[in-house]
C-alpha cells in the first residue's frame, strides 16, 4: 500500500519506535524483546527488520486463496509442531489439525513400531485383528482429526461405517488392554514429541 512504512497512517510502526507514554496502551514489549532484550537496540533492530521488505517468496505464499498455518523452513514447522500440537488442537479450530503429525507421519512411526512393512497397513482380512492396521487408523482419526472418508481412502476402506467400527472397536480394547493402551500412548507421545 506504501513503499515506506512511516507513511502508513494506520500502522503502530510509529508506537514501536517512540517511548512516549501515550502509547502505552500497545504491548510492545514483547514484539520488541524478540529483537533485543536492551530497549535502544530492540528498536534498532526492529527499524532494521521491517525496513528490509518482504522477500518474494513470502509474498507468493501470502498471496494464495489459502495460506498456510505456518510458514517456514521445514525444521522450523516440525519445531512448532513439536512445541504447540499438544496443546493447542481443538476440534472447532480446524487449521489445527495442520500442526498435527502428517499422515505418512503417523504411518511410518506405526511401521516402525510394529515392525512391519506399509502392505500391513494397507491390507485387511476379515476377521482378522490387525493392530497396527487398527492403531494407524486410530491414531491418525485421533491425532489429525481426519474425517471418516479421508481415513477410509487412505486404508482402502469403503464404509465410512467400517472406518467408525475400527477406531470404536479399538477404543473399547484400549480400555481393557493396559498394554495396549501404552502401546498407543508411546506412539502417541512420539509423534507429538511431548516426551521432549
Amino acid at each position: 500500500m506504501v513503499n515506506n512504512i512511516n507513511k502508513y497512517t494506520w500502522s503502530s510502526h510509529k508506537a514501536y519506535l517512540s517511548g512516549s507514554k501515550k502509547w502505552d496502551w500497545l504491548h510492545k514489549k514483547y514484539i520488541l524483546s524478540l529483537f533485543s532484550r536492551n530497549g535502544g537496540e530492540s528498536i534498532r533492530r526492529y527499524k532494521q527488520f521491517v525496513s528490509k521488505g518482504t522477500l518474494e517468496e513470502i509474498n507468493q505464499i501470502l498471496a494464495r486463496k489459502k495460506l498456510p498455518t505456518v510458514i517456514g523452513s521445514k525444521s522450523f514447522v516440525e519445531k512448532i509442531k513439536e512445541l504447540f500440537f499438544a496443546d493447542k488442537k481443538h476440534e472447532e479450530v480446524p487449521e489445527s489439525r495442520y500442526l498435527a503429525p502428517d499422515i505418512e507421519e503417523i504411518i511410518e512411526a506405526v511401521c516402525k513400531f510394529y515392525n512391519v512393512n506399509k502392505d500391513v497397513l494397507f491390507s485387511s482380512r476379515r476377521g482378522l485383528f490387525n493392530e497396527s492396521r487398527n492403531v494407524a487408523i486410530y491414531l491418525i482419526r485421533r491425532l489429525r482429526g481426519g474425517t471418516l472418508k479421508e481415513v477410509g481412502k487412505i486404508f482402502g476402506i469403503e464404509k465410512n461405517s467400517t472406518v467408525s467400527s475400527v477406531v470404536e472397536r479399538l477404543k473399547l480394547e484400549i480400555e481393557r488392554n493396559k498394554n495396549l493402551n501404552k502401546r498407543i500412548e508411546i506412539l502417541r507421545a512420539k509423534l507429538t514429541k511431548s516426551q521432549e
